[in-house]
């Protein structure tokens, strides 16, 4: 008999009548586990527990690399395997049968999240703070808008508060404001859109241009 990691993986009977080596086929294979996001794109840092599916008991863990996958060695049988992504189960596959080696995909869900910010004239807005809390109010995740006004944020499907901060001068303008918005149902990629008010994006009607205007009028009043 030949155990391995507590199973019996192999069962024989030999005669032995003289100094012999036997070659032993085991019971023993590769897993390949993938686990992909909503979008099909692979996941890292998820952590996949794989459970005999017969006594509920763990058999191994692993965690996923950049490409989203690893290679598990197991005894044949049955398991049942689940996903955990930011401490959040994210997806599972059960009762997977494990009689060769075999790839197992799980489709997590995990989405991205994307926050575009935009001045009052719906131009891009880079340069703001982007907050995503749970339900709880418990900080996800903070980045800033890139060049184009976009951050984009990756999340487990749920409810999650979206916020942005812009602070700074405008065509000579200051701005200190806070757009927000709740109760944002991720449950497949999506993009949420916040306009600053304060900011005014075009040229006419900053303090720039006022101050322009200004010491245009009072030249010509020198003038005259």
């Amino acid at each position: 008999r030949v155990l391995w990691r507590g199973v019996e993986v192999a069962a024989t009977t030999v005669d032995i009548n003289a100094s012999s080596t036997f070659d032993v086929d085991a019971a023993v294979y590769y897993l390949t586990v993938q686990v992909n996001d909503g979008a099909g794109a692979p996941l890292g840092l998820a952590v996949v527990r794989i459970e005999d599916a017969v006594f509920g008991l763990l058999s191994a863990s692993n965690e996923t690399g950049s490409a989203g996958s690893f290679v598990e060695r197991l005894p044949a049988g049955t398991y049942d395997l689940t996903a955990r992504w930011r401490g959040v189960d994210v997806g599972s596959s059960a009762s997977v049968g494990l009689t060769a080696d075999k790839t197992v995909t799980i489709t997590a869900s995990v989405y991205t999240l994307t926050v575009k910010t935009m001045k009052a004239d719906g131009s891009p807005l880079p340069g703001a703070t982007v907050t995503v809390r749970t339900p709880a109010g418990d900080v996800y995740e903070v980045k800033v808008t890139d060049g184009n006004g976009t951050a984009a944020i990756r999340t487990p499907g749920g409810t999650y508060s979206v916020s942005a901060h812009y602070a700074g001068t405008e065509n000579w303008s200051p701005v200190d404001e806070t757009q927000s918005k709740d109760s944002v149902n991720v449950d497949q990629s999506k993009t949420v859109e916040l306009t600053f008010q304060q900011v005014p994006g075009n040229f006419v009607g900053s303090n720039l241009f006022l101050f322009i205007v200004i010491v245009a009028v009072l030249g010509l009043l020198a003038v005259y």
